[in-house]
């Protein structure tokens, strides 16, 4: 049904219990339960249409927590109000509640804000991540976790940062990095881990400092659930260089087939069989082709990582190791080979890899 008494919006957030719609004005206007002071009209009573969040306007970007709320203003500040039992609102306080809107201390610069179950991320214009609030399960990626940290700390290791995403119920958080081409968004995260929500292959309870997600190298959006995480692929990503993660399970030992940059990716073993196989310990062969098995011969493959030049790996039982292959169009012409794709990876037709000065690396 329709929101009453609303129009005019850009943008909308729902948190744990409150909505937020952000108007082309610059105002920010929020409905649902209000115990905390979330709605940020100065009361904690419980509103069933829109109010508008005071003292609040010129705000280009809004994020909904658990219990708080964030509005990014255009001089780049941060405002934030509702629930601050964990320092949340970046105050410097763990003053509860706050029903009118506070400006996050010694924060500027800020391009996109974030909000989680009780922590607050904010990405500046140089590509630096800052959070504060609660950081028991690491979730504030300072390296060093603690209960709460009231006024905002630099998320450790992480530059080049595009997006922050957070969710009501969610004590950890991604960052959409961008790094050399073709591995344009690259996700990385941290925070509590309990169900793998991580990404990083493990269960491990938490992680305080930010971690790459195995197998994602070509994002464009990322979002949070309270115990998963989700990145969507390149539609038409440029390939060039691929990772292919050979890992022989206790339980399956087989190679995986991975999505990379949005094509899928075949690694072969000994003899061209693609595909998911049976992998004993031992010495094997890695290689890739194109569709339907056919070999990249037109195509100067160079492998390195955990494989040796010519392709050959030394696996053992639940190792798991990574095998970086470049291919390179050696002829020097984009229309006359090309790598041809998975049926049904949703590229419909080849997309052409070439090394730089040697032919052009199309779309």
């Amino acid at each position: 049904m329709q929101v009453q008494n609303l129009n005019g919006v850009i943008a909308v957030a729902a948190g744990g219990e409150q909505s937020l719609a952000l108007k082309s004005d610059g105002t920010v206007w929020a409905w649902g339960r209000n115990d905390v002071g979330q709605l940020g009209d100065g009361t904690t009573a419980e509103r069933h249409t829109p109010v508008q969040v005071h003292t609040l306007n010129g705000v280009t970007a809004i994020a909904a927590g658990q219990a708080h709320n964030l509005a990014l203003k255009s001089d780049g500040t941060v405002w934030a109000w509702g629930g601050n039992d964990a320092g949340q609102l970046g105050d410097g306080t763990t003053t509860t509640p706050r029903p009118s809107p506070v400006q996050v201390h010694n924060l500027n610069g800020v391009t996109c804000v974030a909000a989680g179950d009780n922590h607050s991320l904010a990405r500046k214009s140089d590509g630096t991540v800052w959070a504060w609030g609660g950081n028991g399960d690491g979730q504030l990626g300072d390296g060093n976790p603690t209960s709460f940290r009231p006024s905002p700390v630099q998320v450790h290791n992480l530059s080049g940062v595009t997006a922050v995403a957070g969710s009501g119920e969610a004590l950890h958080t991604l960052a959409l990095k961008i790094t050399s081409p073709p591995f344009a968004g690259i996700v990385e995260a941290w925070g509590w881990n309990f169900s793998g929500q991580l990404g990083d292959g493990t269960t491990v309870f938490s992680r305080p400092s930010p971690a790459p997600v195995a197998t994602v190298s070509a994002a464009e959006a990322i979002a949070t659930g309270t115990r998963h995480s989700l990145a969507v692929g390149a539609r038409r990503a440029y390939l060039n260089v691929r990772n292919i993660l050979v890992h022989p399970d206790i339980h399956h030992r087989r190679l995986f087939n991975l999505r990379i940059d949005g094509v899928v990716v075949r690694a072969n073993d000994n003899g061209g069989n693609t595909g998911f196989q049976s992998l004993s310990p031992g010495i094997h062969t890695v290689d890739e082709t194109g569709g339907m098995g056919t070999p990249l011969s037109a195509f100067e493959v160079v492998i390195g990582g955990d494989c040796a030049a010519d392709g050959t790996i030394n696996l053992g039982l639940a190792a798991v190791k990574t095998c970086t292959i470049t291919n390179y169009d050696h002829v020097g012409g984009c229309g006359g080979t090309s790598i041809c794709c998975e049926p049904g990876d949703g590229t419909k037709g080849c997309l052409v890899c070439s090394k730089p000065g040697k032919g052009c690396p199309g779309p």
